[in-house]
C-alpha cells in the first residue's frame, strides 16, 4: 500500500449490505453510495481493506451524536500537541491508528475517547492485491 502510507488506519474486514465488519466486533455503517461501488463489484462477502486519514477522524460532539453507527471508543496511547492541534495515536482492539483533532481539549495515554470516522472519506481496498476499489 506504499501509496497510501498517510492512511492512518487500516482495517480487514468483510462487506455487508451496507456495513463493513472489522476484526474486534466493530462495525461501521457504510454509505449507500460506498456500498453500492463494494457490491457492484463484487466485494459483497469478501473481506477487503478499509483505510482513512487521520483528519477524517472527528471528535467533535456533533459528530459523535450525528453518526453514532461510525463512532468507536479508543484508548489514547500518545497525545502529541502540536500547535493548533493533537495527534492521537491510539488502540482499538489490535489495531492501532492515528487522529488529527483539535488541540481545545486536553488528552492523556490511557484516556478513552469517543472519536466519529467520517465514512464518505475512508477508502477501500482490494486485500489480494491491495489496490483502491472505486
Amino acid at each position: 500500500m506504499a501509496p497510501y502510507l498517510q492512511l492512518s488506519l487500516s482495517f480487514y474486514g468483510k462487506v455487508w449490505l451496507c456495513q463493513l465488519s472489522l476484526q474486534d466486533g466493530l462495525d461501521i455503517a457504510i454509505p449507500e453510495g460506498q456500498a453500492k461501488i463494494l457490491r457492484d463489484r463484487g466485494y459483497l462477502g469478501k473481506e477487503v481493506i478499509f483505510g482513512i486519514r487521520p483528519e477524517d477522524i472527528l471528535d467533535t460532539n456533533i459528530a459523535i451524536e450525528a453518526y453514532p453507527e461510525d463512532t468507536v471508543t479508543g484508548e489514547i496511547v500518545v497525545s502529541e500537541l502540536l500547535g493548533p492541534e493533537t495527534m492521537l495515536y491510539l488502540k482499538l482492539g489490535q489495531a492501532e491508528y492515528v487522529a488529527r483533532v483539535s488541540a481545545r481539549d486536553t488528552f492523556e495515554a490511557g484516556d478513552k475517547v469517543a472519536l466519529t470516522f467520517n465514512i464518505t472519506k475512508g477508502h477501500f481496498f482490494d486485500l489480494a492485491t491491495e489496490q483502491a476499489i472505486r
